[in-house]
């Protein structure tokens, strides 16, 4: 991945009990790399997108004893987190071994699901979980191998509160609070500790 200068993947998921009550109607498809959006109103209307992932995540999953969500069989579409982490996250790691700035930036409406994919929950843990999870891994490897080389892992935790409403003709800095928390750990327990906490707050 260390040639590539970006990736793209979008991902749809299951329909929340507002949609599932309001009898929705699924208007994304995917197929391979590209994503389609259908109008319901207008049939022939059909756009199609290709990115370098189209994560099927609507249907297709079964719950396993431990709470995680797998694919339902081997036809199934799903992809999962563990799949996510390994086209997306894994590439991200060695960038990053191997000394490349990387980044990972999530976009979409609230609700859209960003924090499932990039946190998650309980044992269906975000790209950033594992990630986090494989750095340390990574560290205790090399030293069990005698890397004498000493690691510092660093969290910057970003925290953004609207207090008030900001209509779209008034803004007021005093509206919006940015609280910056800068930590430094050395163990990967205190770290997921961090990133769950983080996550609860903003959700």
């Amino acid at each position: 991945m260390a040639e590539e200068n970006l990736k793209v993947a979008v991902r749809v998921r299951p329909f929340n009990k507002r949609e599932r009550a309001r009898n929705a109607t699924l208007i994304i498809g995917m197929e391979g790399q590209t994503t389609t959006i259908f109008d319901p109103e207008q049939p022939d209307d059909v756009r199609k997108f290709t990115f370098d992932y189209s994560y099927w995540s609507h249907d297709g999953s079964k719950e396993l004893e431990d709470g995680y969500f797998a694919p339902e069989g081997p036809g199934s579409r799903y992809i999962g987190q563990k799949e996510l982490f390994a086209d997306v996250g894994v590439g991200i790691l060695a960038n990053a071994w191997n000394g490349y700035n990387t980044s990972l930036f999530a976009y979409g409406q609230t609700g859209s699901g960003k924090s499932w994919s990039v946190v998650g929950y309980g044992p269906n843990k975000g790209i950033v979980p594992l990630f986090c999870e494989e750095v340390f891994n990574g560290i205790n490897k090399k030293k069990g191998e005698g890397d004498a080389t000493e690691y510092e892992v660093c969290i910057s935790v970003g925290n953004l509160n609207t207090n008030s409403r900001i209509s779209s003709t008034e803004y007021s800095a005093s509206n919006i609070q940015i609280n910056l928390s800068y930590f430094k750990y050395f163990m990967k327990s205190n770290a997921l500790s961090l990133l769950e906490h983080s996550s609860s707050q903003n959700t």
